[in-house]
């Protein structure tokens, strides 16, 4: 499973910095890559997580809808990994809401929902997101916490 995940994680990054970097050489669009570095607690345990994320705000979504793209590792025993696509929406300043549907993967592959709130600090082109999450797995929630830096390109 060890060299499955790396070629997975592999795949998912090279995915993320192609369409960072597409999206930046095209000028049409917004996007914010970052480095998480969180906690994920389960209610009896607390374990570290980190990831990457990128999110990009086409124009014919108006600048206030973005894709998010998400991929962690919870560093449990065993490691769990998370994946999901969804949406994050910007209603105000840097307030940011998502809804990311995806997948969690700890042996077998369990259906993940995943709801938060953050806060885009904007120190062009550094970005600081602090961030609270939710994802409801087979009838439990985790708490994801943490802050992502990135770029905005």
């Amino acid at each position: 499973m060890t060299k499955t995940t790396n070629t997975l994680a592999a795949i998912a990054i090279s995915v993320l910095f192609f369409t960072a970097t597409t999206a930046s050489a095209g000028g049409s669009r917004f996007a914010h890559v970052a480095a998480f570095a969180g906690a994920t607690n389960s209610g009896s345990s607390t374990h570290l997580t980190l990831g990457a994320e990128l999110e990009i705000k086409p124009p014919a979504l108006l600048g206030f809808i973005g894709i998010e793209t998400i991929g962690e590792r919870i560093f449990s025993a065993p490691a769990v990994h998370v994946a999901g696509i969804g949406l994050a929406v910007h209603p105000l300043l840097g307030f940011k809401f998502r809804a990311i549907p995806g997948l969690l993967l700890a042996g077998s592959s369990h259906f993940l929902m995943r709801v938060g709130a953050g806060y885009d600090f904007s120190f062009t082109p550094l970005i600081i997101t602090p961030s609270f999450n939710l994802d409801f797995v087979n009838g439990q929630t985790l708490k994801v916490f943490g802050v992502s830096v990135g770029v905005g390109i």
